[in-house]
């Protein structure tokens, strides 16, 4: 068999994109279809929406309870412009931010958060009836602040105290434990202000926030 070497097999001949035609515009101003600003979440999730950006094919969403990212709390791949989020924590607020990409461009800006806040919420998956995770006092005014945990068939327990731009402050891993947990936080040296205090155990992570006087 001779093989036509002069022929033109227009069928097999595909045109790479031109990178030119599949940039993503900087979009500083995220437009929030969902939650529509000043509303106040009263359940334990909410549905995130926003307005495409033009040639973006995904988003990484972020979620965080400060409007400073140099912690992130949640982090998410968004194939469309809409995201669930659930276990909301009972009055607080929330900021979120979208980063738009496509297959050939992934270094675009990310948006100026939006957020929206939290009423008396009850989660669907949060602490049993026998899990405890409580801090006191609150305000803290003596220097000192006190935390109970208990977890159940936790393998690994960690708390974290962040400041309100995520900074870390302290940290302490306790360990496998089912037990309660009496754990005293010095804080005699923090500036007066509010602080987060989260605990990661295997999947789960709680976050509350605390002030200090």
């Amino acid at each position: 068999m001779r093989a036509n070497v002069e022929e033109v097999r227009t069928n097999l001949i595909t045109t790479p994109p031109v990178l030119e035609d599949i940039p993503i515009e900087s979009v500083e101003e995220l437009t929030v279809l969902s939650p529509e600003p000043g509303t106040l979440i009263e359940t334990s999730s909410v549905s995130l929406e926003w307005e495409a950006v033009p040639n973006a094919t995904f988003y990484v969403l972020q979620i965080n309870p400060f409007n400073i990212f140099s912690i992130v709390f949640e982090e998410q791949l968004v194939e469309g412009t809409s995201e669930t989020v659930t276990d909301l924590e009972a009055d607080e607020t929330y900021y979120w931010r979208v980063r738009p990409n496509n297959p050939y461009a992934t270094c675009a800006d990310w948006t100026s958060p939006a957020s929206f806040s939290t009423g008396t919420v009850v989660s669907t998956n949060e602490l049993s009836s026998s899990e405890i995770f409580e801090l006191f006092p609150n305000p803290v005014t003596n220097g000192e602040l006190q935390m109970n945990i208990r977890l159940e068939n936790a393998n690994s327990i960690n708390w974290r105290l962040m400041d309100a731009t995520g900074a870390l402050l302290q940290q302490d891993d306790l360990g496998s434990t089912n037990g309660l947990q009496r754990i005293t936080v010095p804080v005699a040296d923090l500036p007066a202000g509010v602080y987060f205090v989260q605990i990661l155990s295997d999947e789960r992570q709680f976050v509350r926030k605390i002030l200090v006087q």
